[in-house]
């Protein structure tokens, strides 16, 4: 039998400063684009699925993260994730593929695959 490979499969992307945000099949990366050095996050760091559909990077630095299996918002200066389900009030745990973005009032929406959004307000 031939050996297979695990392939990562780049879903969504964003930028502020000198860190890049990476969602993929495999979990979410942070990478410093200055230093070269990267970080892998995944389900055993907190993450609600290792498939990431979507993200956003809000004014205030948090990282929203669309999965296949609910919304998280991970807060970069401490690592610490938020996760939320449909038992949360969503209304669905999956996300569509790179449906996200910030209006100018700052509010983060993310698009739900069963078309509904989901709004985010900070502050």
């Amino acid at each position: 039998m031939p050996k297979r490979e695990l392939k990562t499969q780049i879903n969504a992307c964003c930028q502020r400063g000198d860190t890049l945000w990476v969602g993929t099949n495999r979990g979410l990366i942070r990478y410093d684009v200055k230093n070269g050095q990267g970080k892998r996050y995944t389900r055993s760091d907190g993450l609600p699925c290792d498939v990431i559909e979507t993200l956003q990077k809000t004014p205030a630095g948090d990282v929203w993260i669309g999965t296949l299996n609910g919304l998280s918002c991970l807060t970069p200066s401490t690592g610490l994730f938020k996760n939320y389900y449909s038992q949360d009030g969503l209304q669905s745990n999956e996300f569509r593929f790179g449906a996200t973005f910030v209006d100018k009032m700052e509010i983060c929406i993310l698009e739900e695959i069963t078309d509904s959004q989901c709004l985010i307000r900070e502050g």
